[in-house]
Protein backbone atom coordinates (compact mmCIF):
# COMPACT_ATOMS: atom_id res chain seq x y z
CA UNK A 1 0.00 0.00 0.00
CA UNK A 2 1.64 3.04 -1.12
CA UNK A 3 0.94 5.88 1.46
CA UNK A 4 0.80 9.45 0.45
CA UNK A 5 3.54 12.02 0.72
CA UNK A 6 3.16 14.43 4.09
CA UNK A 7 2.16 17.36 1.85
CA UNK A 8 -0.62 16.22 0.81
CA UNK A 9 -2.10 15.08 4.06
CA UNK A 10 -1.23 18.30 5.20
CA UNK A 11 -3.10 19.89 2.71
CA UNK A 12 -6.24 18.05 2.96
CA UNK A 13 -5.78 18.62 6.67
CA UNK A 14 -5.61 22.22 6.07
CA UNK A 15 -8.64 21.71 3.64
CA UNK A 16 -10.50 19.81 6.29
CA UNK A 17 -10.04 22.49 9.53
CA UNK A 18 -11.14 25.22 7.01
CA UNK A 19 -14.60 23.67 5.88
CA UNK A 20 -15.15 23.08 9.57
CA UNK A 21 -14.25 26.13 10.74
CA UNK A 22 -17.11 27.71 8.19
CA UNK A 23 -19.29 24.88 9.61
CA UNK A 24 -18.92 26.03 12.77
CA UNK A 25 -19.33 29.17 12.20
CA UNK A 26 -22.34 28.48 10.20
CA UNK A 27 -23.79 26.07 13.00
CA UNK A 28 -23.35 28.40 16.09
CA UNK A 29 -25.02 31.55 14.30
CA UNK A 30 -28.00 28.62 13.33
CA UNK A 31 -27.92 27.61 17.13
CA UNK A 32 -28.02 31.37 18.22
CA UNK A 33 -30.68 31.98 15.46
CA UNK A 34 -32.52 28.61 17.10
CA UNK A 35 -32.19 30.33 20.81
CA UNK A 36 -33.45 33.63 19.85
CA UNK A 37 -36.86 32.46 18.13
CA UNK A 38 -37.35 28.75 20.20
CA UNK A 39 -35.41 29.48 23.17
CA UNK A 40 -33.95 26.44 22.97
CA UNK A 41 -31.22 24.25 20.60
CA UNK A 42 -32.26 21.49 18.45
CA UNK A 43 -30.39 18.40 19.33
CA UNK A 44 -29.13 17.53 15.64
CA UNK A 45 -27.61 21.33 16.27
CA UNK A 46 -25.76 19.77 18.88
CA UNK A 47 -24.73 16.79 17.61
CA UNK A 48 -23.50 18.31 14.31
CA UNK A 49 -21.44 21.28 16.37
CA UNK A 50 -19.59 17.74 18.51
CA UNK A 51 -19.23 16.11 15.00
CA UNK A 52 -17.45 19.54 13.73
CA UNK A 53 -15.18 20.00 16.92
CA UNK A 54 -14.14 16.50 16.02
CA UNK A 55 -13.30 16.43 12.45
CA UNK A 56 -11.46 19.77 13.27
CA UNK A 57 -9.35 18.48 16.15
CA UNK A 58 -8.59 15.19 13.94
CA UNK A 59 -7.74 17.28 11.13
CA UNK A 60 -5.34 19.57 13.55
CA UNK A 61 -3.64 16.53 14.74
CA UNK A 62 -2.80 15.15 11.32
CA UNK A 63 -1.36 18.40 10.62
CA UNK A 64 0.94 18.30 13.66
CA UNK A 65 1.91 14.59 12.38
CA UNK A 66 2.45 14.95 8.97
CA UNK A 67 5.87 15.84 9.33
CA UNK A 68 7.31 13.30 11.83
CA UNK A 69 5.13 10.27 11.06
CA UNK A 70 3.01 10.17 8.24
CA UNK A 71 1.18 6.87 9.34
CA UNK A 72 -0.67 8.60 12.07
CA UNK A 73 -1.05 11.73 10.20
CA UNK A 74 -2.91 9.64 7.29
CA UNK A 75 -5.07 7.79 10.24
CA UNK A 76 -6.07 11.22 11.84
CA UNK A 77 -7.02 12.75 8.02
CA UNK A 78 -9.02 9.80 7.40
CA UNK A 79 -11.00 10.17 10.44
CA UNK A 80 -11.10 14.04 9.79
CA UNK A 81 -12.99 13.31 6.81
CA UNK A 82 -15.27 10.84 8.21
CA UNK A 83 -15.92 13.37 11.34
CA UNK A 84 -16.54 15.82 8.59
CA UNK A 85 -18.99 14.28 6.74
CA UNK A 86 -21.14 13.14 9.29
CA UNK A 87 -21.31 16.64 10.63
CA UNK A 88 -22.52 18.04 7.30
CA UNK A 89 -24.88 15.24 7.09
CA UNK A 90 -26.01 16.26 10.32
CA UNK A 91 -26.42 20.03 9.68
CA UNK A 92 -28.81 18.87 6.39
CA UNK A 93 -31.08 16.80 8.39
CA UNK A 94 -30.89 19.87 11.33
CA UNK A 95 -31.83 22.45 8.36
CA UNK A 96 -34.49 20.13 7.46
CA UNK A 97 -35.79 19.02 10.29
CA UNK A 98 -36.19 22.76 11.34
CA UNK A 99 -37.77 24.13 8.29
CA UNK A 100 -40.55 21.05 8.90
CA UNK A 101 -40.63 22.53 12.85
CA UNK A 102 -41.19 26.31 11.94
CA UNK A 103 -43.92 25.31 8.97
CA UNK A 104 -45.35 22.86 11.30
CA UNK A 105 -46.05 25.82 14.07
CA UNK A 106 -46.50 28.22 11.21
CA UNK A 107 -49.71 25.87 10.16
CA UNK A 108 -50.49 26.30 14.05
CA UNK A 109 -50.90 29.75 14.42
CA UNK A 110 -52.71 30.02 11.19
CA UNK A 111 -55.06 27.31 12.27
CA UNK A 112 -55.41 29.51 15.81
CA UNK A 113 -55.43 32.48 14.30
CA UNK A 114 -58.64 31.41 12.40
CA UNK A 115 -60.31 29.70 15.42
CA UNK A 116 -60.05 32.77 17.69
CA UNK A 117 -61.38 35.12 14.63
CA UNK A 118 -64.64 32.94 14.65
CA UNK A 119 -64.75 32.69 18.13
CA UNK A 120 -64.66 36.76 18.35
CA UNK A 121 -67.11 36.58 15.59
CA UNK A 122 -69.61 34.31 16.99
CA UNK A 123 -69.23 36.42 20.61
CA UNK A 124 -69.94 39.65 19.41
CA UNK A 125 -72.47 38.57 16.88
CA UNK A 126 -74.42 36.37 19.83
CA UNK A 127 -73.71 39.21 22.49
CA UNK A 128 -74.66 41.93 20.50
CA UNK A 129 -77.91 40.59 19.41
CA UNK A 130 -78.68 39.44 23.10
CA UNK A 131 -77.63 42.91 24.70
CA UNK A 132 -79.76 44.77 21.83
CA UNK A 133 -82.58 42.08 22.89
CA UNK A 134 -82.45 43.20 26.49
CA UNK A 135 -81.83 46.73 26.40
CA UNK A 136 -84.63 47.05 23.80
CA UNK A 137 -87.30 45.24 26.42
CA UNK A 138 -85.94 47.29 29.30
CA UNK A 139 -86.03 50.42 26.91
CA UNK A 140 -90.08 49.22 26.09
CA UNK A 141 -91.19 48.18 29.39
CA UNK A 142 -89.84 51.32 31.64
CA UNK A 143 -91.19 53.97 29.45
CA UNK A 144 -94.52 51.66 29.08
CA UNK A 145 -94.61 51.66 32.84
CA UNK A 146 -93.52 55.68 33.52
CA UNK A 147 -96.21 56.58 30.45
CA UNK A 148 -98.62 58.91 31.69
CA UNK A 149 -101.35 57.22 29.67
CA UNK A 150 -100.56 54.60 32.39
CA UNK A 151 -101.26 56.49 35.06
CA UNK A 152 -104.70 55.03 35.87
CA UNK A 153 -103.16 51.85 36.02
CA UNK A 154 -102.20 49.60 39.18
CA UNK A 155 -98.25 50.92 39.42
CA UNK A 156 -95.56 47.93 38.80
CA UNK A 157 -92.91 47.24 40.38
CA UNK A 158 -90.74 48.48 38.32
CA UNK A 159 -92.36 51.80 38.19
CA UNK A 160 -92.95 51.91 42.00
CA UNK A 161 -89.83 51.04 43.39
CA UNK A 162 -86.70 52.85 41.30
CA UNK A 163 -84.33 50.85 42.99
CA UNK A 164 -85.37 48.20 40.66
CA UNK A 165 -84.24 49.91 37.80
CA UNK A 166 -81.13 50.46 38.73
CA UNK A 167 -80.92 46.92 39.96
CA UNK A 168 -81.24 45.88 36.25
CA UNK A 169 -79.31 48.14 34.61
CA UNK A 170 -76.55 46.59 37.14
CA UNK A 171 -77.18 43.31 35.62
CA UNK A 172 -77.36 45.01 32.10
CA UNK A 173 -73.80 46.66 32.76
CA UNK A 174 -72.12 43.10 34.47
CA UNK A 175 -73.45 41.52 31.22
CA UNK A 176 -71.75 44.20 28.85
CA UNK A 177 -68.52 43.91 31.10
CA UNK A 178 -68.66 40.31 30.95
CA UNK A 179 -68.70 40.26 26.97
CA UNK A 180 -66.09 42.93 26.97
CA UNK A 181 -63.35 41.03 28.81
CA UNK A 182 -64.03 37.64 27.02
CA UNK A 183 -63.26 39.43 24.19
CA UNK A 184 -60.58 41.51 24.78
CA UNK A 185 -59.18 38.09 26.08
CA UNK A 186 -59.72 36.39 23.14
CA UNK A 187 -57.86 39.49 21.03
CA UNK A 188 -54.99 39.07 22.84
CA UNK A 189 -54.57 35.53 21.91
CA UNK A 190 -55.46 36.41 18.94
CA UNK A 191 -52.49 38.81 18.55
CA UNK A 192 -49.85 36.55 20.02
CA UNK A 193 -50.66 33.86 17.53
CA UNK A 194 -50.69 36.64 14.80
CA UNK A 195 -47.68 37.94 15.72
CA UNK A 196 -45.75 34.49 15.91
CA UNK A 197 -46.97 33.75 12.54
CA UNK A 198 -44.93 37.13 11.42
CA UNK A 199 -41.80 35.92 13.24
CA UNK A 200 -42.26 32.80 11.18
CA UNK A 201 -42.79 33.85 7.72
CA UNK A 202 -39.63 35.58 7.30
CA UNK A 203 -38.08 32.16 7.83
CA UNK A 204 -40.24 30.37 5.55
CA UNK A 205 -40.74 32.72 2.90
CA UNK A 206 -44.22 33.43 3.38
CA UNK A 207 -46.19 36.96 3.19
CA UNK A 208 -50.21 36.05 4.33
CA UNK A 209 -50.02 37.31 7.19
CA UNK A 210 -48.15 40.21 6.92
CA UNK A 211 -50.63 40.85 4.00
CA UNK A 212 -53.55 40.63 5.96
CA UNK A 213 -51.85 42.49 9.07
CA UNK A 214 -51.37 45.50 7.10
CA UNK A 215 -54.84 46.01 6.22
CA UNK A 216 -56.49 46.06 9.70
CA UNK A 217 -53.92 47.33 12.33
CA UNK A 218 -54.21 45.58 15.92
CA UNK A 219 -54.86 49.48 17.33
CA UNK A 220 -57.73 49.37 15.23
CA UNK A 221 -59.08 46.21 16.68
CA UNK A 222 -58.70 47.44 20.35
CA UNK A 223 -60.19 50.89 19.09
CA UNK A 224 -63.47 49.54 17.59
CA UNK A 225 -64.11 46.82 20.61
CA UNK A 226 -64.20 49.07 23.28
CA UNK A 227 -66.81 51.83 20.98
CA UNK A 228 -68.52 49.01 20.58
CA UNK A 229 -69.08 47.90 24.10
CA UNK A 230 -68.99 51.42 25.52
CA UNK A 231 -71.71 52.69 22.85
CA UNK A 232 -74.08 49.75 24.25
CA UNK A 233 -73.02 50.98 27.69
CA UNK A 234 -74.17 54.65 26.96
CA UNK A 235 -77.45 53.41 25.15
CA UNK A 236 -78.18 51.54 28.39
CA UNK A 237 -77.42 54.15 30.75
CA UNK A 238 -79.42 57.06 28.49
CA UNK A 239 -82.42 54.55 28.71
CA UNK A 240 -82.48 54.15 32.28
CA UNK A 241 -81.72 57.93 33.07
CA UNK A 242 -85.08 58.88 31.42
CA UNK A 243 -86.98 56.07 32.78
CA UNK A 244 -86.14 57.13 36.21
CA UNK A 245 -87.06 60.56 35.54
CA UNK A 246 -90.06 61.35 38.16
CA UNK A 247 -93.00 62.32 35.96
CA UNK A 248 -95.16 64.06 38.19
CA UNK A 249 -92.39 66.81 38.54
CA UNK A 250 -91.81 69.58 36.03
CA UNK A 251 -87.89 70.22 37.91
CA UNK A 252 -84.82 69.74 36.07
CA UNK A 253 -83.06 68.38 38.79
CA UNK A 254 -81.94 64.70 39.00
CA UNK A 255 -83.18 61.62 41.74
CA UNK A 256 -80.53 59.60 43.57
CA UNK A 257 -81.18 56.71 41.37
CA UNK A 258 -80.06 58.70 38.25
CA UNK A 259 -77.04 59.95 39.97
CA UNK A 260 -76.13 56.03 40.64
CA UNK A 261 -76.76 55.25 36.94
CA UNK A 262 -74.05 57.75 35.89
CA UNK A 263 -71.74 56.46 38.38
CA UNK A 264 -71.90 52.73 37.60
CA UNK A 265 -71.67 54.17 33.70
CA UNK A 266 -68.25 55.83 34.29
CA UNK A 267 -66.98 53.47 36.53
CA UNK A 268 -67.71 50.75 33.81
CA UNK A 269 -65.89 52.62 31.78
CA UNK A 270 -62.96 53.65 33.75
CA UNK A 271 -63.01 49.44 33.93
CA UNK A 272 -62.88 48.81 30.11
CA UNK A 273 -59.90 51.71 29.61
CA UNK A 274 -57.91 50.27 32.56
CA UNK A 275 -58.68 46.34 31.76
CA UNK A 276 -57.54 47.77 27.64
CA UNK A 277 -54.27 49.16 28.71
CA UNK A 278 -53.15 46.94 31.05
CA UNK A 279 -53.17 43.63 28.38
CA UNK A 280 -52.22 46.13 25.38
Amino acid sequence: MVRRLAGEIDAEAESVAAEMEALIAALDARKAAAQRLCDQTTTESNRALDAAHTALDDAQAARREAPTNVAAAEKKSRSARVAANNAATLAGQDTESQATSLKDEWKECRASIDRFDKILVDLRKTGIGFVTTIIGAAAFLLTHAASPLAAGAQPSLASAVPAVKVSVFIVIALLILGLYTIDRVHQIWLRGSVERALELEPLLGYRITQKLSDRFRKTQATIFGGLLYGVFLLIAAFIFVVALEPASTLTISWTLEQYVVVAIFAICILFMIIFTLMTE
